[in-house]
């Protein structure tokens, strides 16, 4: 559908793939508005047995939320979007300008849910809880501003979010810094805007007053029900978003409250009858009757007030600028130039440390430049402080691989940078004191757009050369799976680098495919055991890892060549491992400290580049129209072989995927009932029979079940 020419007022509703979000993008259709409906989860309707969806299962999405939206002659748009990345929700926002010009609504409906004590919950889990929560919505915030600002400031922005009180906070502390965070944030932001005289603008939060039947109620908030008859529709919410849309600014600006006490005190509403799940039931309201006002008497008072933003901007770059300083100390730059000009034939040189606007900081490691008197330029790379709770031998080995590793590339066609010298901490004969890697500068930016949103012919120059790389890869086989390491001046296959999450201690190297991904699975059996991985569905995770574990040689099955054929993996190649220059041709594929040699389903099956993420976050298998187009290209230069892997089954991208990261229960569920229909187990009614029953004559059985009652 083409919204080129749209004229009608643009609502994005983010979080709307099933049960309130679903809601209110409906009723927001049907109010004449064209939604954006942005989620995660992603599918194709047409493949559904039976239309519409469950509104709060897995299969309800915002794809099918869209097409009930066209079947009732509303005007919609979907639009993924994941909350966890500020990159993805700027790429939201981008898009929602690009295609629409325009935005007059903003809810934000995406939320995570852990209700439990700070002593059960993990660091990890809490920090997922603020990613979604207040992070996701603070980032669509900042993002949806100059939209605003092209319309003149005159838009709404709604939030799911509860009125401040402390029964809130009990039991489920970490849940509530979150979402009373999201709270402030409204009444923040609704100061800001009377200070900056925006009048057009208002911010609100909303919250049930009574729970709702929902995605969310089968979850956290079903706990504290006692039957379906204490439940509302989600049309009473919508309803009640309908009405705050509907009232002037100054009445809604900066108010948290209830659906039911809105449409009850400012819309006159008195029979909630029609929203009842059970029809004729009266549902128990779970919210107090009132609320605290947080209001005060010098609530205008600001005092002798500066704008941080206004002075503080270079205080901030000097941090940063601080922390480079402390790291860059670390570094004997006479020895680190006079080992550069060594390498480099005597042609001399001066180390020039990167600063905050040259964005050489990354996640793990520090960058810098070596400048030579010829103009010639490398880059320098040396751990970050982040790395230092993983073992200092683990890190090292990281980079003496990875150095192996471009080492063995330099002679083939596959444009990665070249690698001139590397030095160890450890290492005593190392003057510079540091663990350093020494590269080739390459051209170009770093690929980081969704490929999927790419436009077709973008989309398919990457593919075709990305094809090419895989070929030339496939020219290049080893005897066994595990990463190269130089010794002695040779290199060889040695243990494996972890993995991308840096999980996994050093093992290998393996002379089967069985063997590689039987040991990987013993790894992680032994880590969820421990609660040291997955620790919110350790049964779940643990059956996951044991089913892989008893089916290692169904990967071997999957291969056409030789299994003890081993082929070059980058192991984090989500995309933004490419570098393109502003032709789109790829420059470059960078950081290579997690890459291994593995069997040739994963090396050139489905991976990261070509996945639907929300697939992988579900219960829904395949291959994508990526992967097949990505075979096509395969195809197209006479590598069937390597397309066969690519356009077969997903089972070595699963694989790795695992559970993934900071997911939920439910959707830990999901992702295992997807790795059972790949590995062809049959699927019984109940899984936690099944997962009981695949798993309890395992010997950790019982610390897992532990972990799962703690």
């Amino acid at each position: 559908m083409s919204l080129s020419s749209n004229t009608k007022p643009v609502a994005l509703v983010v979080g709307a793939s099933r049960g309130m979000g679903r809601q209110i993008a409906i009723s927001l259709a049907e109010e004449g508005y064209t939604v954006v409906v942005a989620a995660k989860t992603t599918s194709d309707p047409e493949k559904l047995a039976s239309f519409p969806p469950d509104p709060n299962s897995s299969q309800s999405t915002i794809n099918t939320v869209v097409k009930e939206i066209h079947l009732l002659g509303g005007t919609a748009v979907a639009m993924k979007v994941d909350t966890r990345s500020p990159e993805s929700v700027n790429a939201l926002f981008a898009r929602v300008s690009f295609e629409l010009g325009r935005l007059d609504v903003l809810v934000y409906n995406s939320g995570a849910i852990w209700w439990s004590s700070v002593a059960k919950t993990p660091v990890k889990r809490f920090k997922l809880m603020q990613e979604v929560n207040i992070e996701g919505l603070y980032a669509s915030i900042q993002a949806s501003f100059p939209l605003f600002e092209k319309g003149n400031w005159k838009g709404r922005v709604v939030v799911v979010c509860p009125p401040i009180y402390s029964r809130f906070f009990r039991g489920k502390a970490a849940y509530a810094v979150g979402k009373v965070g999201m709270s402030v944030l409204v009444k923040g932001l609704s100061m800001d805007w009377i200070r900056e005289s925006k009048t057009g603008m208002a911010i609100t939060g909303i919250w049930p007053a009574v729970a709702i039947e929902s995605a969310a109620t089968q979850g956290a908030v079903a706990a504290e029900m006692d039957r379906s008859s204490d439940l509302r529709k989600a049309t009473v919410f919508s309803d009640a978003i309908l009405a705050i849309l509907g009232s002037p600014t100054a009445e809604v600006n900066g108010l948290l409250t209830t659906d039911e006490d809105f449409l009850r005190d400012s819309k006159g509403v008195t029979d909630f009858g029609k929203y009842s799940f059970v029809p004729g039931s009266t549902p128990r309201r779970i919210m107090p009757k009132t609320f605290p006002d947080l209001t005060v008497e010098e609530q205008d008072d600001e005092g002798v007030r500066t704008d941080t933003v206004e002075l503080s901007e270079e205080e901030w770059v000097a941090r940063v600028e601080d922390e480079i300083s402390q790291l860059v100390d670390q570094i004997n730059v006479p020895e680190l130039e006079k080992r550069a000009s060594i390498l480099k034939g005597d042609v001399a040189c001066y180390f020039n440390p990167s600063n905050y606007h040259d964005a050489m900081l990354g996640n793990a490691d520090y960058h810098a430049w070596l400048i030579f008197d010829d103009g010639d330029r490398w880059l320098v790379r040396t751990p970050r402080t982040v790395f230092y709770d993983i073992p200092q031998d683990m890190v090292e080995y990281f980079i003496a691989s990875e150095f192996a590793t471009l080492k063995f590339l330099e002679p083939t066609k596959v444009p990665a940078p070249k690698a001139f010298g590397f030095g160890l901490a450890s290492d005593e004969n190392n003057a510079v004191g540091v663990s350093y890697l020494l590269m080739e500068c390459l051209p170009g930016k770093p690929f980081d757009s969704d490929l999927l949103g790419a436009k077709p012919q973008q989309r398919q120059s990457i593919l075709a050369q990305f094809a090419e790389i895989l070929i030339e890869i496939s020219k290049l086989p080893v005897p066994a799976a595990g990463s190269l390491v130089s010794r002695d001046g040779q290199t060889s296959v040695s243990k494996i680098a972890s993995n991308r999450f840096v999980h996994l201690d050093l093992s290998g190297p393996f002379f089967t495919a069985s063997d590689y991904f039987a040991a990987i699975s013993d790894q992680y059996l032994d880590l969820v055991a421990d609660g040291q991985v997955h620790p919110q569905y350790p049964t779940e995770a643990f059956a996951f890892y044991l089913l892989a574990r008893r089916e290692a040689r169904a990967f071997e099955r999957s291969t056409t060549v030789s299994p003890e054929e081993f082929f070059l993996k980058h192991v984090d190649d989500k995309g933004d491992h490419l570098l393109l220059n502003d032709q789109g041709i790829i420059t470059g594929i960078i950081d290579w400290q997690f890459a291994r040699f593995v069997p040739a389903i994963e090396a050139f099956g489905p991976s990261y580049l070509t996945a639907d993420l929300g697939w992988l976050y579900s219960s829904n298998t395949g291959i994508t129209t990526l992967d097949k187009q990505l075979a096509a290209e395969l195809r197209q230069r006479g590598a069937g072989n390597l397309a066969g892997y690519m356009e077969s089954h997903e089972i070595a991208r699963r694989f790795h995927h695992g559970l993934g990261q900071d997911v939920t229960k439910s959707e830990a569920r999901e992702m295992l009932e997807a790795w059972r229909k790949i590995l062809q187990e049959v699927i019984p009614s109940d899984l936690d029979l099944w997962i009981a029953g695949i798993c309890d004559k395992d010997p950790r059985w019982e610390k897992v079940l532990r972990l799962s009652q703690s």
